[in-house]
């Protein structure tokens, strides 16, 4: 499969990946599943049955299925989409294909995620739409070389982070990593991580007013609502809530509520 070549500062890991730009393989002990049940037909690569995501892939669906659309709705036509958390890659893929999205700027720090998300941009063509360069870093609100990933039960849509120095992941702040570049929609699910997140992405959040799209763990229930308070976001959507946490789509208070509609 053609490939472009990586780009600015990759992160060793994606580019040793990549490689030089002459072909791109899929993972090892992997399998690609091709779903018509959409506009367009759409490639997933998964090898793990027991992994929720993976499951879905598997039956030709998106992840979240549900919830898609409503992100869909509230994502300017064009606009720019920041995966925090990316994992495979199940909603970069939705928004570029069907969400109107013109770039995808993805954040994701597990290896073994990070090789199924570039097979599936790869695969469904996309790679010139997705920058790579924010790929293989965990997000926070400080800097470390040293952080872990635990995947409990092979779930990699389970990995957490931890903080403790005994692995190699770095970790970094979002805006540091963007360094500058604008975003219109930021999705972020980070498994209990996401008000470290939220804080590291301050600046960015401070100057684009994106809508956001939160999975807030319920421990950290009381923070993140105190801190959209303090940024003047206000909740548009609460979607279901499990014993573990609960999805939330967010707007700047100082934006009125615009949607695209049903498409």
């Amino acid at each position: 499969m053609e490939t472009q070549g990586p780009s600015r500062d990759l992160h060793p890991a994606v580019e040793q990946r990549i490689g030089t730009g002459a072909s791109y393989l899929t993972p090892r002990r992997s399998r690609v599943v091709i779903s018509r049940s959409h506009e367009r037909p759409v490639y997933f690569t998964v090898n793990n049955r027991k992994d929720r995501i993976h499951a879905t892939h598997m039956k030709g669906l998106f992840y979240e299925q549900s919830q898609l659309p409503v992100i869909r709705d509230h994502f300017p036509e064009g606009g720019v989409f920041a995966d925090v958390g990316a994992n495979v890659g199940n909603h970069s893929l939705y928004m570029l294909m069907f969400g109107g999205a013109s770039k995808v700027i993805p954040f994701e720090m597990n290896p073994d995620a990070i090789d199924l998300y570039l097979s599936n941009i790869f695969l469904n063509g996309l790679q010139d739409m997705v920058e790579l360069d924010t790929l293989g870093y965990g997000l926070g609100d400080r800097v470390t070389d040293n952080a872990a990933v635990s995947s409990p039960h092979k779930n990699l849509g389970w990995a957490r982070v931890d903080l403790d120095g005994s692995g190699d992941v770095p970790v970094r702040t979002g805006d540091s990593l963007l360094d500058g570049r604008a975003v219109d929609f930021i999705k972020m699910d980070v498994e209990g991580m996401e008000i470290a997140a939220l804080r590291g992405l301050e600046k960015t959040i401070s100057s684009c007013r994106p809508v956001l799209f939160i999975e807030v763990d319920n421990k950290n229930r009381d923070a993140f609502e105190a801190l959209m308070e303090d940024w003047s976001y206000e909740v548009v959507q609460a979607f279901g809530q499990s014993r573990v946490n609960q999805n939330f789509l967010l707007k700047p208070a100082e934006k009125p509520l615009t949607t695209r509609g049903a498409h």
